[in-house]
């Protein structure tokens, strides 16, 4: 453990080591810093040959990136700066006091092994035109982070990459303890960023924004890569904020955002986790929004990139979605509230499933299912209408009217009761011209699944639906 610091200012442009055995043993930990000022031009390595890299800490109010023209505050990169025990590579929310902004160079940066944590009070920026392709963490590999926590902005103007190390990205950062999960506090990446530097399979990336839509929330401008690592997004705190998806300017995350989240893991957006208080883990916290509205001006952009899963994750408040998804991927709802779908879910072009956990799902008068060859489950059992929900062999599940709610988890009566024909052509366009028709809960086989002969046992109460179908 190696720790520099000064009441005052603090200027380093030396070597530290803390790497672990060549045998065994971890890397330390280096914090350099300055309670006002800090330059730092030096080197740290906290890696570890047969064991798991160190932390290098650094953290002002404020930390700006920029190419080695007047790197005033490098040194606290170095270990044990300010605090004896802070790893190297990374700056502390509490390093620099209430006042210090730091600019650290881009070389410095590059130069450091094990894990990277910058926090800062307020923003960290990353300044355009660095030089060598961005801001490259060529030594940062697969199991070890670079960690960015703000208590207030987050802006990304040059590329970010990685050698495979996960990157977490936290605007209004809740472990802050100036400002950190009020609600202000964006996420900007203009450029892109990557966890799949050096031909690794990719890294985590996790992405946290705060929960204001005018001050809060992200604008994501580029791509952000993160190969077999998977991404997940969500705001500042967690159970009582609401996500909106849709214009900018007008909710947290757009349908341009999500245009550039690319992954062949898992696309997350509802939930994730920080990165902790030392930026390494400790006390991490899962950030799980209340809600999630798709509002009715835009729609979820998704292609064969947006993950090999693509899941939205609320609490109790549930989900409302206005407009159509077309997935690639598979697709796993999860809400312990209501699903109000009022579109159209459909996975027909990747042959996909799509699994919904919910406490109950609602239709709306154009909410629809269509699964094509895929499988549709609904709290652990198949979606009624799937084409596959326990029904007799040969008999279709009934028409569901779009106002009822089904309840996955428990056996509910459908109210009013569902009309249903003999299931031949005339039958049912005699049926459509003399009342409204009735809409599916579920496609399957590529096509909706027509009014069914009444199966035995069905009075004129009407049918009752559960999660095996509707008898």
């Amino acid at each position: 453990k190696v720790i520099v610091w000064s009441d005052d200012t603090t200027r380093f442009h030396g070597k530290i080591s803390a790497h672990g055995g060549a045998q065994g043993g971890d890397g330390g930990f280096v914090e350099v810093s300055g309670k006002s000022n800090l330059s730092f031009d030096g080197r740290v390595n906290v890696g570890a040959s047969a064991g798991r890299a160190g932390t290098l800490l650094l953290d002002p109010q404020n930390i700006t990136i920029q190419n080695a023209l007047s790197p005033l505050y490098d040194p606290q990169l170095d270990a044990d700066v300010p605090t004896a025990g802070d790893p190297a590579g990374a700056i502390y929310f509490a390093d620099g006091g209430p006042s210090a902004n730091f600019l650290l160079s881009e070389q410095a940066l590059e130069a450091q092994t094990g894990n990277v944590v910058l926090q800062a009070t307020q923003d960290i920026t990353v300044v355009s035109g660095l030089s060598g392709g961005g801001l490259v963490f060529a030594n940062q590999t697969a199991g070890e982070r670079v960690a960015f926590q703000a208590g207030r902005d987050i802006t990304i103007n040059s590329p970010v990459t990685t050698a495979g190390a996960d990157i977490y990205l936290e605007a209004d950062s809740p472990h802050s303890p100036a400002g950190g999960g009020d609600g202000t506090g964006q996420l900007r990446i203009n450029t892109a960023i990557s966890t799949r530097g050096s031909g690794a399979g990719g890294g985590l990336i996790t992405l946290i924004g705060g929960s204001d839509v005018m001050t809060g929330g992200f604008n994501i401008a580029d791509d952000v890569l993160a190969g077999t690592g998977g991404i997940q997004i969500s705001l500042s705190a967690s159970g009582s904020l609401d996500l909106g998806i849709g214009a900018p300017g007008a909710t947290q995350l757009s349908s341009q955002d999500i245009a550039h989240l690319q992954s062949l893991g898992t696309l997350l957006i509802g939930r994730a986790t920080t990165a902790g208080d030392n930026g390494a883990g400790l006390n991490a916290q899962t950030l799980t929004v209340n809600s999630i509205t798709d509002s009715t001006a835009t729609f979820i952009p998704l292609s064969p990139q947006s993950g090999s899963t693509f899941q939205l994750e609320a609490g109790a408040g549930g989900m409302t979605l206005n407009r159509p998804i077309t997935a690639y991927q598979d697709v796993v709802i999860t809400t312990s509230g209501t699903v109000n779908l009022n579109n159209t879910i459909d996975t027909t072009a990747g042959s996909a499933d799509l699994t919904i956990n919910a406490g109950s799902l609602v239709l709306g008068p154009s909410g629809s299912i269509n699964v094509g060859t895929g499988v549709c489950s609904l709290n652990g059992g198949l979606c009624p209408g799937s084409g596959s929900s326990g029904m007799p062999p040969g008999v279709e599940p009934p028409s569901v009217s779009p106002e009822n709610v089904l309840v996955g988890a428990t056996d509910q009566a459908v109210t009013p009761p569902v009309a249903m024909s003999s299931g031949t052509e005339d039958e049912d366009t005699e049926k459509k011209k003399s009342d409204t028709a009735k809409k599916p809960i579920c496609s399957g086989s590529g096509k909706s699944h027509a009014a069914a002969a009444v199966p035995a046992g069905v009075g004129a109460g009407g049918p009752r639906c559960t999660s095996r179908g509707c008898f």
